[in-house]
């Protein structure tokens, strides 16, 4: 059965090629939408192209169609999904930034492109207080309405997607590696939640190594797609500091929780305060900075009815206060999960936290 092949195709068979760059595939873009649909091309004959080396025209005119057929079929195996700058849901803010990209690959719900979204993003080794405010503005930010978006490294970002992923999934973890490419392989379980119920993103083909200098490339989009970047905890010179100059470059607002004058990891997020960063204490310090039409209706949570272990937790700190760790051993829960129980819980007004991370119902 003969299948036609679309211009997006060829794109994405041309990006794979090893010396293939965003430069070469600039100068082939406009001649790439006239190609037509069909399958009886046997070579990619090219313009004149004056920036084009003997070896990278070589290598593109060698291209057949059975190639480029053989990379959809890989990519179709393998359930990834491709955005390529020929199709009309390409991410417009990406469109907006210094060198986007000619091809995305994906993992998860694509429609997430189309939720405003918060990046949130911080050093590999936070403190427990870095881990906590993570997870509790990542999970409030999604429950207004906004995707939260981070790198899927340790640490600040693991906290991140993990807080906003029972937000009916709103998180997008964008890789330094290829699609398929788990990288660190401790957040392999992290991973394949996201994929169920939210979205993996990667500018990398299938089977792509991670290596430190995609890293910085990765930080101009999880800024890129994102209306503004909160740091929560870093160094003066981290991963972070290269995502903040990406948003500020971008035109993007910059958010920091301050924290200890003392701690390493929070010398860059109070410096970033100092030279105008907005100061973070509490969701709302980011949410009146944003975009009003941007902010869904949130409070996904309120008025539904409680999971059979949101009131488990509940009859626990019916007539007493809790701390997490007691009551992880009431319920018999592991501790991630209690917490995130009990942020939901708040959220719906059933409890309320009180000093010293106790927990006690709501009056």
């Amino acid at each position: 059965m003969t299948v036609a092949l679309e211009p997006r195709d060829w794109l994405i068979a041309i990006s794979q090629l090893d010396g293939i760059g965003r430069r070469t595939l600039h100068s082939l873009l406009p001649y790439l939408q006239q190609l037509p649909n069909s399958l009886t091309m046997t070579h990619l004959s090219l313009p004149s192209l004056p920036n084009l080396t003997l070896q990278r025209r070589s290598k593109i005119k060698e291209l057949n169609s059975d190639v480029v057929l053989q990379v959809k079929r890989k990519l179709k195996d393998l359930r990834i999904q491709t955005i390529t700058r020929l199709d009309s849901n390409y991410p417009p803010s990406l469109l907006e930034i210094a060198d986007p990209p000619y091809v995305l690959y994906a993992r998860g719900n694509l429609e997430l492109l189309s939720v405003p979204a918060v990046a949130v993003v911080g050093t590999r080794m936070p403190t427990h207080y870095g881990r906590k405010v993570a997870f509790q503005l990542s999970a409030e930010l999604s429950d207004a309405g906004y995707a939260v978006i981070s790198g899927l490294a340790k640490g600040v970002d693991t906290e991140a997607h993990k807080g906003s992923l029972p937000f009916i999934g709103r998180t997008i973890a964008i890789l330094g590696s290829g699609i398929n490419v788990i990288y660190p392989r401790e957040n392999e379980a992290l991973y394949k939640e996201i994929i169920q119920r939210g979205l993996i993103l990667s500018e990398y083909p299938p089977g792509y190594p991670s290596h430190p200098l995609h890293f910085p490339a990765r930080n101009r989009l999880i800024s890129g797609l994102s209306l503004g970047v909160v740091v929560v905890e870093a160094a003066v010179k981290s991963g972070s500091a290269i995502t903040v100059r990406c948003a500020l470059d971008q035109g993007k607002d910059v958010f920091a929780v301050p924290g200890p004058i003392y701690s390493p990891l929070s010398q860059g997020t109070n410096l970033l305060i100092q030279e105008g960063a907005k100061l973070v204490t509490h969701i709302r310090d980011i949410l009146e900075e944003l975009p009003s039409e941007s902010s869904n209706s949130g409070n996904f949570f309120k008025g539904e009815e409680l999971t059979e272990r949101q009131s488990k937790i509940l009859d626990k700190i019916e007539d007493t206060a809790i701390t997490i760790d007691q009551l992880a051993e009431e319920v018999q829960m592991p501790v991630q999960e209690v917490l995130t129980e009990l942020l939901i819980l708040q959220i719906k007004g059933k409890i309320e936290r009180m000093d010293g991370s106790m927990y006690a119902k709501r009056k």
